[in-house]
């Protein structure tokens, strides 16, 4: 994640989250075992776990979570900004990614012909 502060007025604060970083740490925090190779992963010890931590970014209280790192990124907002104004929370750019995880090589080549007819 980081955390980018406009130096002028409106003084806008860019946030970049990469989701599978999130992922990675909740993982290794509960002791799953993954293989990762980059930004992908290649193996999860328990896919249904990580769905649900990935579907937990979707119901996730994002104002509360950014307000946290007011004080960080902007640290004179309250001398700054005066104490009534605040900042109102939109989303700036977003990325939604689908990870595809086959067991065998047979399953890759069946799902591959399958978007390829898509794409055609």
């Amino acid at each position: 994640m980081n955390v980018r502060l406009q130096t002028w007025f409106p003084y806008h604060i860019q946030i970049a989250l990469n989701g599978r970083e999130w992922l990675r740490r909740r993982l290794e925090a509960r002791g799953v075992d993954f293989l990762r190779q980059g930004n992908k992963f290649l193996h999860i010890e328990d896919y249904a776990l990580a769905q649900r931590y990935l579907r937990q970014q979707l119901h996730r209280q994002w104002p509360h979570l950014l307000n946290s790192f007011l004080p960080i990124a902007f640290p004179t907002m309250g001398q700054t900004l005066g104490p009534h104004l605040s900042y109102y929370w939109t989303l700036w750019q977003s990325e939604w990614a689908t990870d595809l995880i086959m067991d065998a090589p047979a399953e890759l080549t069946a799902t591959t012909a399958s978007l390829l007819d898509m794409a055609a």
